[in-house]
């Protein structure tokens, strides 16, 4: 503790930007550190977090949102300067944080758009009117984040429209048929969308061809032998892997450098076993946490999740920063751990 806080000192003394953006990073730590902070500290904090904002790098802020989310005592003029800040900043403040009021979250949803309601889709116990609004304006992956979050109970309205809409929409379907409003009559129509549509894409994607005039690339070097076709199938890289003739982390890697999401996604579904609605959803999700976690389980290589990282980054704007952040907590994630969570997820949802 001593050290650290003769760290803060000389820290406070350095006025470069850096050093503020330092400063605030270590005075969450200090006041958060091993235990539940009071209020008077929380408030203190924040009287210096204020200034401490409009100069610090995105990490920084992204970090001290995280820190300061679940605390009830944070002010709600820091609660609303961190919401008007970047989607990766907002997200934690939005999903979290209890001094959002009701009328705050109405509101909310009746405006925000939907990078950012699928965060307040995911807060625990969202009232009734909110959950309506949510459904009635939020897109699909919305729509997804209500169905999935079983602290909240769907009225009739809303589940009408969910329904009405799950016809367009394997994902929703597949996050509706689990909720327990569900009649035995609409979930087993449910049921026969999904398998429909399961049909449909092994026609599309179970056989595709590699045309001729198509070289041959090989991958990871100094291996000999480990090559894959350049636009090879979603089967076939699968079975490419298994026979040890293609590395994972180069299959994964090649898809994710050219933008080929779907296919990205199947492969990591086939590889994990986890379902590719939810591998898909993962991907998009505002951090990266859960598909870093299942790609870790895969031994996946830092340079490869670096390639993900990339495609996340193209699709969802973020930051230089943030990127960065992403992977470097990547490769803090230890293997076997990993290993045993998804064990854990998968055999749950076999369940």
């Amino acid at each position: 503790m001593s050290s650290k806080r003769d760290k803060l000192t000389e820290i406070a003394h350095d006025k470069s930007a850096g050093a503020r953006s330092k400063l605030l990073a270590l005075l969450s730590e200090l006041v958060f550190e091993q235990r539940r902070p009071t209020e008077v500290e929380i408030n203190a904090l924040c009287s210096v977090a204020k200034l401490l904002l409009r100069v610090a790098d995105d990490e920084s802020r992204t970090t001290f949102a995280v820190t300061i989310a679940p605390n009830e005592f944070v002010p709600r003029d820091i609660v609303f300067l961190l919401l008007d800040d970047k989607i990766y900043i907002a997200g934690p403040i939005l999903r979290y944080s209890p001094v959002l009021t009701e009328t705050d979250l109405l509101k909310f949803a009746e405006t925000l758009g939907d990078d950012r309601l699928v965060f307040v889709a995911q807060r625990s116990g969202l009232g009734s009117n909110v959950v309506d609004v949510l459904v009635s304006r939020g897109g699909d992956i919305v729509q997804i984040a209500v169905t999935e979050n079983s602290s909240v109970k769907l009225t009739s309205k809303s589940l009408q429209k969910l329904l009405n809409n799950a016809e367009a929409s394997d994902a929703l379907c597949r996050s509706l048929v689990s909720r327990p409003e569900i009649s035995k009559g609409d979930a087993e129509r449910l049921i026969q969308l999904i398998s429909k549509s399961l049909k449909g894409r092994v026609k599309s994607t179970g056989a595709v061809s590699t045309p001729a005039s198509k070289p041959v690339v090989a991958v990871s070097p100094p291996a000999p032998a480990k090559t894959t076709p350049a636009k090879a199938g979603v089967s076939e890289m699968l079975a490419a892997i298994r026979s040890g003739k293609v590395f994972a982390s180069d299959a994964i890697s090649r898809l994710a450098d050219e933008d080929r999401f779907n296919e990205l996604t199947s492969l990591i579904s086939g590889l994990s076993r986890v379902d590719d609605v939810s591998i898909m959803r993962l991907i998009v999700r505002a951090d990266a946490d859960g598909i870093g976690m299942i790609l870790k389980a895969l031994e996946i290589s830092d340079e490869a999740f670096a390639s993900v990282i990339s495609l996340r980054k193209r699709r969802l704007k973020m930051s230089d920063a943030q990127a960065r952040f992403e992977r470097d907590d990547y490769a803090k994630l230890a293997v076997a751990q990993s290993k045993a969570t998804l064990a854990q997820l998968t055999q749950s949802r076999g369940r």
